[in-house]
């Protein structure tokens, strides 16, 4: 299949563009610079991964920059996209949009992002979901794994690779993951899959086993070689000391539960594979990167 890929620098565009090179996909990849006027020409299918999401402190995307990329250049791409005679769109969404809902998390329920970023991909989701003459597929990824991973994964591994007890004992939330190597697996099968599996749906993309942080932290710290010393600080002690610090925003995606159901794309017919090489493979590349 030709497929185009945007985001190809990114920590998922580039497993995507490696893993359809090596499924005999012919793989455009449309570059920064090309977002405005891109070349569909040919193309059968459009993934795309391209937008802001890991940008903090002074970096940090403004809401009106958040707007113009993860929505209004997410319209234009893809009535680009149809003009072209692309026949299928895949957008590379986020659980996000719909996090401010108790778990379990699923499809239908309504939008309630808890951020900007969150914001702006759910009103991509409700203009491609309008658009005719172009077949739409959304895909809303749990938090993703794999070697390379940014945000607070990256923040994560650091902690892990101290010396230090972590206060995460108690922290026996249940959480939703997702290995990069499902996700791009899962993109693929959303470009191939026959019209009726896949238009106008929306599919939340998460491993199978649910983890708590205390579980991630023992993955990751025995990847690393590390002790996995941990301390049972009480979750309410954790709750005040971090929302006295500003950091509630922490305290829940270290403590509370985000579990999504992912069982529509399970029922359309993917199957997820073993996330724990991508789990190894991440902590490895933490590693080889900390030692130059």
């Amino acid at each position: 299949m030709k497929i185009a890929v945007t985001g190809a620098g990114g920590f998922i565009g580039c497993r995507l563009v490696m893993h359809l090179r090596e499924q005999a996909h012919e793989v455009r990849i449309i570059a920064r610079h090309e977002l405005s006027e891109p070349d569909f020409s040919g193309i059968e299918c459009v993934i795309h991964c391209a937008g802001i999401a890991h940008r903090s402190g002074s970096n940090a995307a403004s809401p009106a920059e958040m707007d113009a990329v993860n929505h209004r250049l997410v319209l234009a791409l893809a009535e680009q996209a149809r003009m072209a005679g692309v026949k299928r769109f895949i957008f590379v969404s986020t659980i996000n949009v719909v996090a401010g809902h108790p778990s379990p998390l699923t499809t239908d329920l309504s939008y309630r992002p808890l951020t900007d970023y969150g914001h702006a991909k759910a009103l991509a989701e409700q203009g491609l979901l309008k658009m005719q003459g172009l077949e739409i597929g959304i895909a809303r990824p749990a938090l993703v794994y794999g070697a390379g991973a940014p945000g607070n994964l990256r923040l994560l591994l650091k902690l892990c690779d101290s010396a230090v007890p972590l206060p995460f004992g108690c922290a026996n939330n249940q959480r939703s993951f997702v290995s990069c190597n499902n996700v791009v697996r899962a993109l693929e099968f959303m470009a191939l899959a026959g019209q009726a599996q896949v238009d106008r749906r929306i599919f939340h993309l998460g491993d199978p086993v649910l983890l708590s942080t205390k579980q991630l932290v023992t993955k990751l710290r025995q990847a690393m070689g590390k002790a996995n010393r941990m301390v049972p600080v009480p979750r309410p002690l954790m709750k005040a000391g971090l929302t006295f610090l500003g950091k509630k925003a922490m305290y829940e995606q270290l403590f509370e539960d985000l579990m999504i159901d992912g069982s529509d794309l399970e029922a359309a017919g993917f199957a997820y594979h073993d996330g724990q090489p991508d789990m190894t493979a991440m902590a490895d590349a933490y590693i080889n990167k900390k030692a130059g």
